[in-house]
């Protein structure tokens, strides 16, 4: 009988075409792919997919000058556990952002004559969904607008006017024939601007990735003047943050480049230069997720069984891949900041717990109002990471315990963020914001339970795979042709 390990050699191969060589050995011409596939192979599938979709989705902002780097080394840790155990919270953090840049440009289009060149879509999404004016706007342009676009924009509510003040309320047109006749537009080009007509003197286009730049802290000044961000209490905690301030960030952009504070005027180009990650990483990313689902898809339509490993992957990677595209102009770990009228002092770097204050800000609802399409956003994304785990309840379960906690999990992540939409809404119009028993209520909630409850479910995956049933381990008849990271 020939050795085990000759066996197994054999066994492994099945040559479809053969031809003898000049000294008589049998060569192969074509190799099928096994048929089959063991437990490191789906291991190191989901793992690398997770890894890689985590790691290159994860945009941390721009350090402060002197932060020590295990202290930038502990921030990067602390969002790739939020990328692991929280992704929701990752992609609301980049909806945050992205709604922030995207605003920024669009107000510098319409308010300033600085160079700007917006995104094709972009262009698209405004001339559908106008960004409503702001109160910059109607100042600055009040006496132009259309009378009915006037009043909705100036007029307090109806019913806290008294009839006989309504009359003093209603602007009257302007009768100043030098003033436009048209309201502010978005300009698309910026090579169509005379050089007269560039503010502040700036060469470069103002871009979304300059917005994106802005907003992670690209641009700093070194004695500490927060020139565009502004200090506001969360509500939710009482704590008080550094935000980003739209109108300061607008003032700073379009001031006159002999201004000690003007921005400098950087291009597309070196912020590509700045940023560590390009187009083709992100490319290989997306190459290697397709791949992924693609197998998944494979084995949902062939009947073969999905572990739970895998399920948990699918969610993440979906998460993942939905904030690399909300910050697909965002650069990616820039080491440092571009530095506004350097002087002798540095800012102090933000406490690693600000920093979940800060991107939980970015996302909840305001004190006063409900934004309903942030709402219906949270909504779908706690939807997006929730319903892949629905595939598990089909799953063989080493005990029917470990089924139900699954089951309990599962719906616990997907109701969480829907909880807290609801008790944001009625405390918006109750007033019991900042009350002791709603923070307690938060915390408990959005703190303890939910990360709890995905730490089970990424624990349960991992364990799982160490009791599949013989099916997993079958392969899909085309996915195993395709090349992965695996």
């Amino acid at each position: 009988m020939a050795p085990l390990s000759s066996q197994n050699a054999t066994a492994a191969i099945s040559c479809t075409t053969t031809f003898t060589a000049h000294d008589g050995s049998i060569l192969c011409s074509w190799v099928n792919n096994p048929g089959t596939r063991g437990t490191l192979n789906i291991l190191w599938l989901c793992v690398s997919t997770l890894g890689l979709c985590v790691w290159n989705a994860v945009h941390p902002d721009v350090p402060h000058p002197g932060t020590p780097k295990w202290r930038v080394v502990g921030k990067r840790i602390w969002w790739l556990f939020v990328g692991l155990f929280m992704p929701e919270l990752l992609v609301l953090t980049a909806l945050g952002e992205f709604r922030q840049a995207c605003t920024l440009l669009v107000r510098l289009s319409r308010e300033t004559r600085v160079p700007t060149e917006l995104p094709w879509w972009l262009v698209q999404v405004e001339r559908l969904y106008p960004t409503p004016l702001t109160g910059h706007e109607i100042e600055q342009h009040g006496k132009y607008l259309p009378l009915p676009v006037r009043c909705e924009a100036i007029l307090p509510p109806l019913s806290s006017v008294e009839p006989e003040d309504l009359t003093a309320l209603i602007p009257t047109p302007a009768s100043d024939a030098s003033l436009p006749v048209t309201p502010p537009t978005l300009r698309k080009d910026a090579a169509i601007q005379t050089p007269e007509a560039r503010e502040g003197g700036r060469k470069h286009a103002w871009t979304l990735a300059h917005s994106f730049y802005a907003v992670m802290h690209g641009f700093l000044s070194a004695d500490g003047d927060p020139f565009w961000t502004t200090t506001t209490e969360a509500y939710y905690t009482g704590t008080v943050i550094v935000v980003f301030d739209t109108d300061k960030g607008i003032q700073r952009i379009s001031a006159a480049s002999h201004d000690p504070f003007s921005i400098p005027d950087l291009s597309a180009d070196d912020l590509d230069d700045r940023s560590k990650a390009g187009t083709i990483a992100k490319a290989l990313l997306v190459w290697q997720f397709s791949v992924f689902i693609a197998n998944c898809a494979a084995r949902w339509n062939q009947s073969l069984p999905l572990s739970l490993l895998e399920i948990t992957t699918l969610a993440h990677c979906l998460c993942s891949l939905v904030a690399l595209g909300l910050w697909w102009y965002k650069p990616h770990s820039v080491g440092e900041a571009a530095m506004v009228g350097r002087t002798r002092s540095l800012p102090q770097p933000p406490h690693i717990d600000d920093l979940f204050t800060a991107a939980i800000h970015k996302v909840l609802p305001g004190k006063d109002t409900i934004d309903i399409p942030r709402t219906i956003a949270i909504i779908a994304i706690a939807v997006l990471y929730g319903l892949p785990h629905l595939l598990g309840f089909s799953v063989n379960f080493p005990t029917s315990s470990e089924q139900r906690c699954w089951q309990l999990a599962t719906f616990t992540v997907i109701c969480s963020p829907l909880i807290m939409c609801l008790m944001f809404r009625i405390g918006s119009s109750a007033g019991t914001f900042g009350r002791l028993d709603t923070v307690i209520l938060v915390e408990v909630l959005f703190v303890i339970v939910y990360p709890m409850s995905t730490m089970f479910l990424v624990g349960e995956s991992m364990r799982q795979i160490f009791a599949l049933p013989e099916g997993s381990f079958h392969q899909p008849q085309l996915t195993r042709y395709l090349a992965s990271f695996s």
